[in-house]
């Protein structure tokens, strides 16, 4: 039997703790513990396997650019609709610990800035 997950969560993990360079490992794997516990799997991009910057604009006009860590899982419909507030309240705390502008999560192609 063949199980289809057509949808797609993924969180841009940032590599900085407010403008400090940080190793956002720990924050990494408790996207991954999150999203298995909640998808049934996840997978991680990392700078070193897959090369990944996010860059903005800051509130001061300065380009901001810096290495990411993306976890993604793909799910069902029923089970991304129950845990997505999960995931989006994640989300916003780690915002906050990390001192961030926002942290983006990919919802099935759709992107949110928290």
């Amino acid at each position: 039997m063949v199980q289809i997950l057509d949808k797609q969560i993924a969180i841009y993990i940032p590599s900085t703790n407010g403008n400090r360079q940080i190793d956002s490992t720990r924050y990494v794997n408790r996207a991954l513990k999150l999203f298995s516990n909640l998808f049934g799997g996840s997978t991680e991009y990392r700078p070193r396997d897959i090369p990944a910057r996010g860059a903005w604009i800051d509130q001061s006009d300065s380009l901001i650019s810096e290495d990411i860590n993306i976890v993604e899982s793909y799910t069902d419909k029923r089970t991304l609709a129950q845990h997505i507030e999960t995931v989006r309240q994640w989300t916003i705390e780690l915002k906050a610990e990390l001192h961030q502008e926002s942290i983006a999560l990919k919802v099935n192609n759709k992107l949110e800035l928290h």
